[in-house]
């Protein structure tokens, strides 16, 4: 039984620094998001962004909530769901990175 607990550790532990390794990249395609024209607002110290008041953003696992629509979801690159959820870009929105 003890090996088996050694080897479900160990693969927690890959998993953890695996998600470590890509969440700076997806932190950072989420910021890029201001640059777009999207409000983007960090809620819970990079794991937890909203976009122009309206979408909900987790980058560890790539998910979305639309809380207006309340539908949620999985997400390739977030302009892509941003643009498709929110519309065309949003030329007049202020850009901030609060």
């Amino acid at each position: 039984m003890g090996d088996m607990g050694d080897a479900f550790r160990e693969y927690d532990a890959a998993k953890k620094a695996e998600k470590e390794a890509v969440l700076p990249g997806r932190q950072r395609q989420i910021r890029e998001l201001a640059q777009h024209g999207f409000v983007v607002k960090v809620i819970n110290d990079g794991y937890h962004y909203r976009i122009h008041s309206r979408i909900d953003l987790f980058p560890v696992r790539r998910r979305w909530h639309d809380l207006k629509t309340n539908e949620r979801g999985h997400y390739d690159t977030p302009l892509e769901l941003v643009e498709a959820r929110i519309g065309v870009k949003v030329k007049d929105a202020a850009c901030s990175t609060k």
